[in-house]
C-alpha cells in the first residue's frame, strides 16, 4: 500500500464533502482542524465489541470489517467499510454505550477520525451547512 502524506488524506475527505456541498478555504480549513489522522496495521481493531466508541472514522486508505460476536463465540459480520466510507458503531458513539461490535482494519489502513464534541461543533455550526 502507497501511503500519502497527511495532507493527500484531507484532500480525500474534502471531495467526499464536496460531493455534496460547495466549501470555501476557510471552511476546508474548520472541516480539517476537526479531524485526526490514524493509521492501522492489518488484524487490528479500530474498535472491540464493549468499548465505548470515541470516534466516526473515514476510510482514507484499507478496509474494514465491522462484525458482533454472539454468546457462543461465534462471529457475525454486519458490514465492511472500503474507502471513502465512514464506519462507527453509532449508537456507542453517540449515546457513549459499549460497543456492540469490532471493527477491524483487514489491511494497511489510514483513517480520519472525529470526536463527538468536534462533530457536534462541525455539523451544527453556522460556520458549516453540512447537514
Amino acid at each position: 500500500m502507497n501511503i500519502h502524506k497527511p495532507v493527500d488524506y484531507f484532500k480525500t475527505i474534502l471531495q467526499h464533502f464536496e460531493r455534496r456541498i460547495s466549501l470555501d478555504d476557510s471552511e476546508k480549513n474548520y472541516i480539517c482542524s476537526a479531524f485526526s489522522v490514524r493509521k492501522l496495521l492489518p488484524r487490528q481493531y479500530l474498535l472491540a465489541q464493549g468499548e465505548i466508541c470515541r470516534y466516526e472514522t473515514y476510510v482514507c486508505k484499507g478496509f474494514f470489517r465491522s462484525f458482533h460476536i454472539d454468546d457462543n463465540g461465534n462471529e457475525h459480520t454486519l458490514h465492511f467499510a472500503p474507502e471513502d466510507w465512514w464506519i462507527s458503531d453509532l449508537s456507542s458513539f453517540l449515546r457513549l454505550e459499549p460497543a456492540s461490535r469490532n471493527i477491524i482494519a483487514l489491511e494497511q489502513s489510514v483513517v480520519l477520525q472525529i470526536d463527538l464534541q468536534k462533530r457536534e461543533e462541525l455539523t451544527g455550526s453556522t460556520h458549516l451547512n453540512l447537514i
